[in-house]
């Protein structure tokens, strides 16, 4: 085995940068030793030990892929909370602050699998069920989720789980194959080319990425977002999910007149920039207001919903950002 070891600029906290993340579903994580088990660099050994992060791998690692995979390549957001609104200033440098070191990891090469994860999430609990669902199907197409569009839909059933998410995902799978196919010029419907085919498109604009991938079944701009978010570490893009709203809006991020969740049908028409509905689309005004530290913010509110901000029944009493929650008093 070789070792790679890195000395990142702190504040970096592996499992804060991973957890979150659908890189996660790439890995598996025991007892603060993380594992690839899909995708590029299968095997490859991680874990963080007095601020340095170690790699174990069989063969020689490519230094650099390896830190935009485990968000190092970039120095920390943190030092970058710079703007003109002090209430975001604060606001950031209070979730910064809770959750520090995190970062935004990412992986284009394995871009066949994070579709997978992202599209299996949708209405889906991802510890219970999209892990374990990533698993079976690894376990089935010896590591090449397109094979799956090979297989008889009741030996998938059988083999992975009977749960429509695992459908929406075949359908999900085959509209990507007709893009690859029919846009980008593959022109075999071969797993193997198709999971190469795959990584390039990690490689395209980014405002075309988010239509192309609008244009498969069952994807809207969310997951969309997570994907390019993903795949490619673009920090200026971000799914808006009920944890980003609930926490902007109680720490009174959101202007109160901001309330539309982004379309499909209009962000299949239009870029952010260019939209009729952007001064009221909460996409489009976080966007605009927070820049490349716009991922980055999403997945502060991730954490800070999925633990503390819950819809229901809230830990006010024990929120570390209650001096900043108006609601909090």
């Amino acid at each position: 085995m070789r070792q790679l070891t890195f000395e990142p600029t702190l504040p970096y906290d592996l499992s804060l940068t991973l957890t979150p993340s659908f890189i996660s579903s790439l890995f598996i994580h025991k007892s603060g030793t993380w594992i690839k088990v899909r995708g590029i660099l299968d095997g490859l050994v991680v874990w963080q030990e007095d601020g340095g992060i170690f790699c174990k791998y069989s063969m020689k690692l490519d230094e650099r892929y390896v830190k935009r995979l485990l968000g190092i390549h970039m120095p920390p957001f943190e030092c970058r909370i710079d703007f003109h609104d002090q209430r975001l200033n604060d606001v950031l440098r209070g979730l910064a602050s809770v959750y520090p070191g995190l970062r935004i990891s990412s992986s284009p090469l394995d871009f066949s699998w994070i579709f997978t994860a992202v599209v299996l999430s949708r209405r889906a609990d991802y510890e219970k069920l999209v892990l374990r669902w990533c698993t079976s199907i690894a376990r089935i197409t010896g590591n090449n989720p397109w094979l799956l569009l090979n297989l008889s839909r009741n030996l998938i059933l059988s083999r992975i789980g009977s749960s429509y998410q695992i459908l929406n995902l075949l359908d999900s799978l085959n509209s990507l194959r007709l893009i690859l196919t029919e846009e980008l010029g593959l022109s075999s419907d071969d797993p193997d080319e198709l999971y190469v085919a795959s990584q390039k498109l990690s490689e395209c604009d980014p405002w075309r990425l988010r239509q192309l991938l609008l244009r498969c079944k069952y994807v809207g701009p969310k997951v969309a977002d997570a994907v390019i978010l993903t795949a490619t570490g673009l920090s200026s893009f971000a799914p808006v999910d009920v944890h980003l709203v609930r926490v902007s809006r109680r720490l009174k991020v959101l202007a109160p007149d901001v309330s539309m969740m982004p379309r499909k049908e209009l962000c299949l028409s239009f870029t952010c920039h260019s939209c009729p509905s952007r001064g009221e689309c909460i996409r489009g005004y976080l966007m605009r207001k927070l820049g490349d530290l716009f991922g980055w913010y999403q997945t502060l509110t991730y954490l800070h919903g999925h633990l503390i901000c819950k819809s229901l029944r809230p830990y006010c009493r024990i929120c570390p950002l209650k001096a900043l929650c108006p609601e909090n008093k």
